[in-house]
């Protein structure tokens, strides 16, 4: 079965381009219908002259890069998911489990019915213990959990146990029904928002934002794609820290590059009062969050 793949991202480094292309040698011969793709950041020439050179008139391009917001603009893309199923692509995550067993994974999820499934953040097999008890039925690749509130509550709790945090619901790197996604990405819910409107960090929901159960959730029972350099709560468990991948340039550095992009959400004379002023940060955090922009 034939799936898409949906990108919004922001390309702003050689380092983060050399990652997008080893991101997509990992998994580009799977059975994809479309890459439905928009770049951002000074090297999206780069990346989609690159997509186009590989995947040909697969490529669904765009360059939109409006003063609305991430939300905005992917909505401007959901039109060209011609496909039940949509994978969305992190540019620094690399795919460990091959084309063929990407593409039986999907073919499951169809089978089962199933509308969302992270496809990272393994944390070397943590994941699967959160759903310990709560598995319904499973096929080769994956198993699917009735995701309630009762399942919920019983999947945050191992994962303080486990990893020391309540587990969020959805995030972004998923394969989501092609209904599902459409409907995170329009729903407006969020009055104040969490995150700079450039970020799609908002699309994610959280341990607490149940309005979206109950789902029908599926779970691998192997490594899919894992972070290239993020360990998130599992010490240990991305590809540079298990040697798996070199590291050319650090963490630390790449966030850098990208927060100094959305440095323009404050102006300069309140980003100077932030270094010094407890109550104008809150200030600050608090005009971000109540811009947005539909």
């Amino acid at each position: 079965m034939r799936f898409s793949i949906i990108s919004n991202f922001r390309i702003d480094s050689e380092e983060r381009l050399s990652r997008m292309k080893d991101s997509f040698s990992s998994f580009n011969q799977a059975s994809i219908d479309k890459w439905i793709i928009n770049a951002r950041g000074p090297l999206a020439d780069e990346a989609l002259q690159f997509l186009r050179d590989n995947v040909g008139e697969r490529l669904v391009e765009y360059r939109i890069e409006t003063d609305f917001g991430w939300f905005h603009d992917t909505r401007l893309m959901l039109d060209a998911i011609e496909t039940d199923y949509v994978l969305y692509w992190i540019e620094d995550q690399i795919c460990l489990c091959g084309p063929d067993f990407l593409n039986e994974v999907v073919s499951e999820m169809k089978i089962l019915n199933v509308d969302y499934m992270g496809y990272s953040w393994f944390g070397l097999g943590s994941y699967i213990a959160e759903f310990c008890g709560l598995f319904q039925k499973s096929l080769n690749c994956i198993s699917v959990v009735e995701y309630d509130m009762q399942a919920h509550k019983s999947r945050i709790k191992n994962s303080a146990k486990l990893i020391g945090i309540k587990a969020a619901i959805i995030s972004l790197p998923g394969i989501f029904s092609k209904t599902l996604f459409a409907q995170l990405v329009q729903d407006r819910k969020f009055f104040l928002r969490r995150w700079p409107k450039e970020t799609p960090f908002d699309f994610e929901r959280l341990w607490n934002d149940t309005s979206v159960l109950p789902l029908k959730y599926g779970v691998p029972k192997f490594e899919i794609f894992c972070t290239i350099d993020d360990d998130n709560q599992v010490p240990g468990s991305s590809l540079v820290s298990r040697g798996l991948y070199t590291e050319r340039q650090s963490r630390e550095d790449l966030l850098e590059v990208r927060e100094s992009a959305y440095k323009k959400d404050s102006l300069p004379w309140l980003r100077h009062m932030l270094r010094r002023n407890a109550l104008a940060q809150k200030v600050n955090r608090f005009m971000i969050r109540v811009s947005y922009h539909f």
